[in-house]
């Protein structure tokens, strides 16, 4: 089974084989003789004389080996010998009874359909996209766009070696280079690879007038656009600055065209400053990085004083690629004025016809700097025509000076004189009857102002004191008022109050009285009595309070609870209240009357 990573093919004189790195099968190929490393095209590959014997090698390392297909439409017989497997699809009998056909034939039988529909080369119009080369070849597509820039249409394409050459050459000759985004007009040949079922056309001429006539109609779409919008005088009409000292250059770093500016401002001595922005010059990435750069020199445009745009020499086709609708729209627009070298000698873009061109990036730097020098040369001319004609100019002034001087003396000493006679003559009169008439002019201004003043105040006195007068009484008003709210505020205060305290103090009276009534019963003899306490009392009947009192002989009365005693005391022993008295034995009791 053969790998898909394992493949040989024909180039002209010689067998090339590729493969994915593998050491063992790298030995294998390199000790098949007569083969041989190309470092420039990263294959192995053998003379076309010796593929009958490398072939078979090939084969058994499972290597499928590819073969072009010729004009007629047959697949072109391997370099070993061998034919193609032309086994008749009737031995594979179909369900249906009907033969089944084999990929092979199926392929073929595609080819000589294509060959019976196109049997002789035709003319294609189309945009190349995806443009590749490997092994000398050219391998890309031709494709068709709508308006808006999409791929509507494609076929794939090949230029085979041999007439990659001479297309090449034609391509050349008029300036141009295949390249992606080329409209083209290719001579083809509609054809089928068989051993991959593969629909293209080869290749093997084309017409260069196409490619320019698409290019200059690419051109006027352009201009005409901007005719239309009323942008194609607009950057040729803005005035070229003085002295193009700050520039912003629009261009490939890696590109020449920067280093020759670059060079050329630095030599001139002049104190030039460069901002370089990185675009490019070339390919699908030139509008996208262009269009960046001036927007962002557009947003700042007092920065610079001049924009240049440049790149070094290309093809027309690289040169059409800056007929650009967007890219010309902000060069119109841009505020900043715009010098442009593409750096074709031979042709011009849209830019070039609307904003100041040179034809190389050198020359454009050159202008800018013979832009400073004659500027530098109009100063020095105005300088050195300024030192001859100071002096002239400066003595002309003097003796006019002095002339008007003298004539001013005169004319002052004259203007004196009759100011001196008029002084004396005619300003006395004058005064005096201006003096009297303004004295009654004024005095007339004072009464009438002293009457103004006069009402004016009294009005405003009055209106001060009606205003006086109203306030106060509204404050009379609100004081009576607040007054009389807050005297019924407190005798509401006062009448609750009033019902409230007296049943209040009744109720506090009558729990007092209650408490000295409970106290005063609490100390009625009686009770004391009861309690077991004893009155002692003397011969006239008085409570004894003292014990200095007794004495002995003292006759005394002891009242208890259940009657009286009658006695006298015979012996006194007076005892402290924290120690129990002893009885005394020689206390005289008699019985008494309980009364």
């Amino acid at each position: 089974m053969p790998f898909p990573d394992r493949v040989a093919w024909f180039d002209n004189d010689r067998l090339c084989i590729r493969f994915s790195f593998s050491m063992s099968l790298k030995d294998q190929v390199k000790a098949i003789p007569g083969t041989r490393w190309s470092p420039h095209e990263k294959c192995w590959w053998v003379p076309a004389t010796e593929a009958d014997r490398v072939v078979p090698s090939l084969r058994e390392l499972h290597f499928t080996i590819e073969d072009d297909p010729l004009p007629g439409g047959e697949a072109e017989p391997l370099r070993d010998g061998r034919e193609p497997d032309r086994r008749s699809a009737q031995a594979v009998p179909a369900p249906n009874g009907q033969p089944a056909l084999r990929v092979s034939e199926l392929n073929r039988t595609a080819h000589q359909a294509l060959s019976g529909v196109f049997p002789a080369p035709l003319w294609l119009i189309a945009e190349i996209d995806n443009l590749r080369a490997r092994s000398g070849n050219y391998w890309f597509s031709l494709v068709e766009r709508d308006a808006a820039g999409q791929i509507t249409a494609a076929v794939p394409a090949v230029i085979f070696a041999r007439q990659r050459t001479a297309i090449d050459a034609a391509l050349q000759a008029n300036g141009l280079l295949l390249e992606d985004e080329l409209t083209v007009c290719m001579r083809c040949r509609v054809t089928l690879y068989e051993p991959r079922g593969t629909f293209q056309v080869i290749v093997d001429g084309v017409d260069p007038r196409h490619s320019l006539g698409d290019l200059a109609r690419r051109k006027e779409e352009v201009l005409e656009q901007l005719r239309t919008e009323h942008l194609d005088r607009r950057a040729l009409d803005r005035l070229e600055p003085l002295l193009p000292l700050r520039v912003a250059l629009l261009t490939s770093r890696e590109g020449d065209a920067r280093a020759d500016v670059l060079r050329t401002l630095e030599d001139s001595g002049y104190p030039f400053v460069v901002d370089a922005f990185d675009i490019r010059v070339q390919g699908p990435r030139l509008r996208a990085t262009a269009c960046a750069a001036l927007d962002a020199v557009a947003s700042t445009p007092d920065a610079w004083d001049v924009c240049l745009i440049t790149r070094g020499g290309g093809s027309r086709s690289e040169l059409g690629a800056w007929n650009d609708i967007q890219i010309a729209r902000r060069i119109a627009r841009l505020p900043v004025k715009t010098l442009v070298a593409i750096g074709h000698e031979l042709d011009r873009c849209a830019l070039d016809e609307i904003a100041w061109s040179e034809r190389t990036p050198t020359a454009a730097a050159q202008a800018l700097v013979a832009r400073v020098a004659a500027q530098e040369q109009r100063l020095h001319d105005a300088t050195k025509v300024l030192v001859h004609l100071a002096p002239l100019r400066l003595e002309r002034a003097g003796t006019a000076l002095a002339t008007r001087a003298h004539r001013f003396e005169r004319g002052v000493s004259r203007a004196l004189d009759i100011e001196r006679q008029r002084a004396r003559t005619v300003w006395p009169e004058r005064l005096r009857r201006g003096a009297t008439s303004l004295l009654l002019h004024q005095q007339k201004r004072l009464q009438q102002r002293a009457h103004d003043i006069i009402a004016r105040r009294t009005r405003a006195r009055l209106a001060r004191e009606h205003h006086t007068i109203l306030d106060l009484d509204r404050r009379l008003a609100r004081g009576f008022q607040h007054r009389i709210l807050r005297g019924r505020t407190e005798l509401s205060h006062l009448e609750r109050r009033l019902l409230r305290t007296p049943p209040a103090r009744l109720r506090h009276a009558a729990e007092l009285l209650d408490s000295a009534s409970a106290r005063v019963r609490l100390a009625e003899p009686e009770r004391l009595l009861a309690r077991g306490l004893a009155v002692v009392r003397d011969a006239d009947g008085h409570a004894i309070r003292s014990r200095s009192a007794l004495v002995e002989g003292l006759p005394v009365r002891v009242e208890v609870a259940d009657g009286g005693i009658a006695a006298r005391l015979t012996e006194v022993e007076l005892v402290d209240h924290n120690r129990q008295p002893t009885p005394s034995p020689s206390l005289d009791t008699r019985n008494k009357d309980p009364k």
